[in-house]
């Protein structure tokens, strides 16, 4: 479960490591949470951002960022 929960935190997506986040605290908090599920959410999850078009889109500040750049 360590390392699943390392991988998944380590991906580019805020949103996502976010929501890994609240399972590593339910795991933590003695939630029927396994590997299987893990990974079965972890897909899920990152499966309905790509459908919605959010993984892995700019923040607020880094869209600034951008804009402030380009300006330049």
């Amino acid at each position: 479960m360590v390392n699943l929960f390392k991988g998944y935190e380590a991906a580019t997506d805020k949103e996502f490591v976010s929501y890994i986040h609240l399972k590593k605290y339910e795991y933590k908090e003695g939630g029927s949470i396994n590997a299987e599920k893990l990974m079965y959410y972890a897909e899920n999850q990152h499966m309905e951002m790509v459908r919605a078009k959010e993984w892995t889109t700019p923040t607020k500040e880094n869209q600034e960022i951008l804009a402030l750049s380009a300006e330049i």
